[in-house]
């Protein structure tokens, strides 16, 4: 028995079909392209005013840091000014304090030298003193001036005649003696500083017991008046003149010496 079949084919495809497909696709993609191209420029749109805001932020930040900055240099700059102030003024004080120890010790030798000059001062008012004294204990009729010799010579004169003989004549002389003096006036100067001195006067005693050619032959310490103090209490001095036979006759080189203390 035969067995029949059939055959079966597709059916033939229209060709308008694809091409409507394909304008669908286009259309779609147009679309999404002009979307995305509208989100953008609207972005835009939104972006632009945030962005200036921004960068008027920025600009004030940026202002406040200069501020900042500008304030912490001129702190930093007074930091340094207060720092060397203090640099200086430390390099002062010792400086102060090496210039008050170096007077501290100058002021110091001074008082030292001071002290020795016045223990030789004193050295030599001792050795004056003494050396007075010493003068004073030798016997007055030893000291004879020039005149008194040739005097005494002219009357000890012994005729040499072989065929006379006279006796030597005995010479009698007396020495100066002091009747009438007064104190001399303490210096001013040297009584408000409590300086103690002395000076020595030398002088003539003339035959009417006054004094002449007074000279100061020494004084210490000079430039205090004790020279000129002891020269005003000399001029006063009144003597027994020394004689020789009975006759006044004049004694040079008498010397008188003037302490002046306060105690």
């Amino acid at each position: 028995m035969s067995q029949g079949y059939e055959v079966v084919r597709p059916k033939p495809q229209h060709s308008g079909q694809p091409l409507m497909t394909i304008l669908v696709v286009f259309l779609i993609i147009a679309g999404v392209f002009y979307f995305i191209s509208s989100e953008e420029h609207g972005s835009k749109v939104i972006i632009e005013p945030t962005t200036a805001k921004a960068v008027k932020e920025n600009s004030a930040s940026l202002q406040k840091l200069s501020l900042d900055q500008l304030d912490a240099e001129h702190e930093k700059l007074i930091d340094d000014l207060e720092e060397r102030h203090k640099e200086a003024l430390n390099a002062s004080q010792a400086t102060a304090l090496r210039l008050e120890s170096d007077v501290s010790e100058l002021m110091d030798e001074v008082r030292k030298l001071t002290n020795e000059i016045e223990v030789k001062d004193n050295r030599r008012d001792i050795m004056a003193e003494q050396i007075t004294a010493l003068m004073s204990k030798i016997p007055a009729a030893i000291v004879v001036n020039e005149k008194q010799i040739l005097q005494l010579k002219k009357v000890q004169v012994i005729d040499k005649a072989p065929t006379e003989t006279q006796p030597e004549l005995e010479v009698i002389i007396t020495d100066y003696k002091l009747i009438s003096s007064s104190p001399p006036a303490y210096p001013r100067r040297a009584q408000d500083r409590a300086r103690a001195g002395f000076a020595v006067v030398k002088y003539t005693i003339t035959t009417s017991g006054s004094v002449s050619n007074l000279e100061i032959i020494d004084e210490r310490p000079t430039g205090w008046g004790f020279g000129r103090a002891t020269l005003n209490a000399a001029a006063k001095l009144k003597y027994l003149p020394s004689s020789s036979d009975g006759s006044p006759v004049e004694t040079n080189g008498v010397t008188k010496r003037y302490s002046f203390n306060m105690e």
